[in-house]
């Protein structure tokens, strides 16, 4: 599928994903796991702070933002405390495209923004760009999405 991490700093990182789409979780898991990441997903936003409780703080998440229930912004108020303190970098994922969405999601401490559908290796080459921007300290929301129905980067 694709190589595995090659730096020590990228290996053995742990990526929580939360999405309500049990095959996302699943292609998201194989994907990650076989790019050497240590890899968790939930089904719901609420069970995200039970992971991180029960599992340890994460070193990325994948997050949906339309999930019934409570979405993945809303998801964020609770997961704000690990995500600023700890400077964890969010990647956000959903099949709505709209700039409104997309712009709210990086003002609540989105790191990146995926629009499905979206390969297995464009998510592992965001996260390992994420966990190194944020390795470095540059963990800043960059207004960087990625619609692979254009293949172009927006900004």
């Amino acid at each position: 599928m694709t190589d595995k991490p090659s730096e020590p700093s990228l290996r053995r990182r742990r990526i929580l994903v939360i999405d309500d789409d049990p095959n996302f979780l699943i292609i998201c898991k194989v994907a990650l796991t076989t790019a050497g990441f240590d890899v968790s997903t939930v089904d719901r936003a609420l069970k995200s702070l039970d992971a991180v409780r029960e599992e340890g703080r994460p070193d990325l998440v994948v997050l949906d933002v339309m999930m019934p229930g409570m979405d993945g912004l809303e998801a964020m108020r609770f997961l704000d405390d690990y995500v600023i303190s700890y400077k964890i970098p969010v990647v956000y994922v959903s099949a709505n495209s709209d700039r409104r969405v997309i712009t709210k999601a990086l003002q609540r401490g989105g790191a990146d923004y995926l629009v499905k559908p979206f390969g297995p290796e464009e998510l592992i080459k965001v996260v390992k760009k994420n966990l190194e921007r944020f390795g470095r300290g540059e963990g800043t929301a960059q207004e960087s999405v990625r619609d692979p129905r254009s293949r172009t980067q927006k900004s």
